[in-house]
């Protein structure tokens, strides 16, 4: 079966293992990094990564508070970083043929590097610049996100128009996310839609709106240096839901997306169609399993915040890459499991 194109073919016998990256909205969670860091290829793996982003990527995923994990400047590098270490570690135990790969909104560019799209460097860099780009453009122009839940969509749609705001995300299962001035969204938030619940969300930004039109024109330029690769494994688009055709196609994607709609929902409509058997989330997980939880009833959903995490999932849904990896970590003390606190969408 085909997903949106016939540009790759599901397995006949079982359907692919959809690999998937969540983008930050401004928020990462403290101490994401650490659990990472008992290996030392993985430490070196990282000091190359703070090296390339000129970024400290230790010191902010293990010591670093809430208030400088909300600044994209730092979580964005970070989250991109920690979704490359981990998605290389998960794409060597994995059959190429069963593997798609998907992200929402800045989630997409680790996929970029992990379906071959970008350079690992390549990537990283583009990391920075788009966060250094929110950023700066969230100080020139504040606002935030909210969450409505339930509710008719195109009734969603009308009112954010109406008091200027963006509709950032289509998350599927009746949750949409706007974005725009934070006194657009407190009246949103005072008189919601017939039927939808609103909650603001811990954004520190109006990401993914008309707000950040600006980052899409700074990103343009950053990507004039970067050279675009070939796509190595499949990779669908929040920008249609569709397979890209092209590793250049999945890069305009991104851009386009910065400004919004993410369209979460295709997407995993989209993977439903291709048959997805398992769903694996990379750090910083949570909030897209639980979307995939009520948008994918009956898949398999492991968010992986651990190396733990890493090889039970592996082990079930990749029995042979499973073993190997366990065996590799095998003399490894793992950290504990403890949750981290999810960002809702």
């Amino acid at each position: 079966m085909t997903v949106g194109n016939d540009c790759y073919d599901a397995s006949d016998r079982h359907g692919p293992i959809a690999v998937v990256a969540n983008g930050t909205a401004g928020w990462v969670p403290p101490r994401s990094l650490a659990p990472w860091l008992d290996d030392p290829t993985d430490v070196a793996r990282i000091r190359w990564m703070s090296d390339v982003t000129g970024v400290d990527l230790i010191h902010l995923g293990t010591v670093a508070g809430q208030r400088d994990l909300s600044d994209p400047a730092s979580n964005q590098p970070l989250a991109t970083a920690l979704q490359i270490l981990v998605g290389e570690q998960l794409l060597r135990t994995a059959d190429p043929a069963e593997i798609i790969l998907a992200g929402h909104g800045t989630g997409e560019i680790a996929v970029a590097v992990l379906a071959g799209a970008l350079a690992p460097e390549a990537g990283l860099q583009l990391a920075v610049r788009v966060g250094q780009a929110q950023s700066a453009a969230a100080s020139r122009r504040p606002g935030g996100q909210v969450a409505l839940l339930g509710g008719d969509p195109d009734d969603i749609t009308e009112r954010a128009h109406e008091l200027g705001l963006s509709v950032a995300a289509y998350n599927g299962g009746g949750a949409i996310v706007v974005s725009g001035p934070s006194d657009a969204l407190d009246e949103l938030l005072t008189a919601p839609p017939l039927h939808a619940r609103a909650e603001r969300l811990p954004a520190s930004g109006a990401y993914t709106s008309e707000l950040m039109t600006d980052v899409t024109s700074q990103v343009h330029r950053a990507l004039s240096d970067l050279r675009i690769g070939a796509l190595r494994h499949p990779a669908v688009s929040g920008f249609d839901g569709l397979l890209a055709e092209s590793a250049d196609s999945y890069i305009n994607g991104i851009v386009a997306q910065l400004t919004g709609p993410v369209h979460w929902d295709l997407i995993m409509d989209s993977l439903a169609k291709a048959d997805s058997v398992a769903i694996l989330e990379l750090p910083p997980a949570g909030a897209l399993s639980a979307l995939v939880v009520r948008g994918m009833p009956g898949v398999q959903v492991t968010p992986i915040r651990t190396p733990l995490d890493l090889v039970e999932a592996t082990a079930r849904t990749m029995p042979l890459g499973g073993r190997h990896l366990a065996q590799k970590l095998s003399q490894e003390e793992f950290p504990g499991s403890a949750t981290v606190p999810d960002r809702p969408l």
